[in-house]
């Protein structure tokens, strides 16, 4: 019994672990790739139920403090039900 309670352990141990991140470009404009860099952030349990932040394009500059936008990128990372999306863009 003591054998499996301990396989039962590790295995929810390795559920908890488990995660994914994928980054997807959305778009690049013909605005010169700048120095600076800016990031929103949004955090939500389940695919719909966002429940803190605002991972916008426009949050992303405004944080960054970047008029003219080069580049926007997506990183969506998954743990269980806990999803986070951080909106990641270049410019000047």
């Amino acid at each position: 019994m003591k054998k499996k309670e301990c396989l039962l352990s590790v295995f929810m141990g390795l559920i908890l672990l488990v995660s994914c991140t994928v980054v997807t470009p959305v778009t690049a404009t013909s605005n010169p790739v700048g120095a600076k860099k800016g990031q929103s952030t949004a955090i939500g349990i389940g695919p719909l139920l966002w429940i803190k932040g605002n991972a916008s394009i426009e949050k992303a500059a405004q944080n960054g403090n970047i008029s003219k936008i080069s580049t926007v990128d997506m990183q969506r990372t998954t743990i269980l039900f806990v999803y986070v999306l951080k909106t990641k863009i270049t410019g000047e």
